[in-house]
């Protein structure tokens, strides 16, 4: 910035709170602009360069403080937590307006790094709402979701949904995951085209849980894009509800587009012979639930 001026930053677009510092290119000196990180949102300050004289030169350096998703070094661990509301008939928009109105703001604030929020396209014919969030770890979310919870934001704006519209969710589901850094493939993406996201919830057999995640990794996510399919991530679920779950997501153009796909990949020579060779000793999984999903208009990921 040759010519020292105020900015105003919009940071929504940052997976994190951001750390921001002033680089000066003449001593190679860094300073920070913020005492603290910047919540990632449209920001209501002005910056000033530490020097305002006019033949001084500034550089405005903005790195997220967490780790975006599908950015960590494949051989770390990464923690995700997968948010289910399961509606009352008819009040889903009751949860995506609350969501959209105050808390995707809030979970940005206290660091819970939303990543997506779909509704259910029909797979299951029920009244779901879905939120995906890559907080830095187990702690920092239990930290972020208690000072969420206890903000006064928060809380005005669910008296206020609940004066509106009375009781809107019959419970919600936690399901808390990890993932190599290797497995994801996330990206905030709000101007792209609608894609059809598929969830899938397999319950591997006992015993053939790192065999089913072998077989996922190495061959079904590659055949998969082969067949023009994006798989986006692969999640273990750790907590005590959901033990030995396999989570996979995979984002298809289209309906159309994904059934030719499926079909395409049942009949991939590759992947039968595949199958037959790693199910020699039964099978690796003994059921799975698809959830057929559509972004939000507000998701990050779309």
């Amino acid at each position: 910035m040759p010519i020292a001026r105020r900015l105003k930053l919009d940071l929504s677009l940052f997976p994190s709170p951001v750390r921001a510092r002033w680089f000066d290119p003449t001593t190679g000196a860094y300073s920070d602009a913020a005492k603290e990180p910047l919540p990632n949102r449209q920001s209501d300050d002005w910056f000033l360069p530490p020097s305002r004289e006019q033949d001084s030169d500034w550089a405005l350096l903005l790195e997220a403080t967490g780790p975006a998703a599908g950015q960590v070094a494949s051989g770390d661990a990464r923690y995700y937590e997968l948010r289910i509301h399961h509606a009352l008939p008819g009040k889903s928009g009751a949860i995506l307006e609350l969501l959209r109105d105050k808390m995707m703001e809030l979970a940005r604030r206290h660091g819970l790094n939303p990543v997506a929020c779909w509704t259910d396209a029909g797979a299951q014919g029920g009244e779901q709402v879905i939120e995906l969030f890559a907080p830095a770890g187990a702690e920092a979310a239990e930290r972020g979701w208690r000072g969420l919870y206890d903000d006064p934001e928060f809380k005005s704006a669910f008296a206020a949904s609940e004066a509106r519209h009375g009781k809107s969710t019959e419970r919600l589901e936690i399901i808390r995951l990890k993932a190599p850094g290797s497995a994801i493939k996330l990206a905030a993406n709000p101007a792209r085209r609608q894609r059809v996201f598929e969830l899938r919830f397999y319950q591997r057999a006992p015993g053939k849980e790192e065999d089913f995640k072998a077989r996922w990794r190495n061959h079904a996510a590659r055949i998969y894009q082969r067949h023009r399919a994006e798989s986006l991530g692969w999640w273990e679920a750790f907590d005590d509800d959901h033990r030995g779950v396999f989570v996979a997501l995979l984002a298809h153009e289209s309906r159309a587009a994904m059934q030719m796909t499926l079909r395409e990949f049942l009949e991939d020579g590759g992947w039968t012979r595949i199958e037959k060779e790693t199910e020699l000793n039964g099978r690796l999984h003994t059921s799975v639930t698809t959830w057929l999903l559509k972004a939000s208009d507000f998701s990050p990921l779309k």
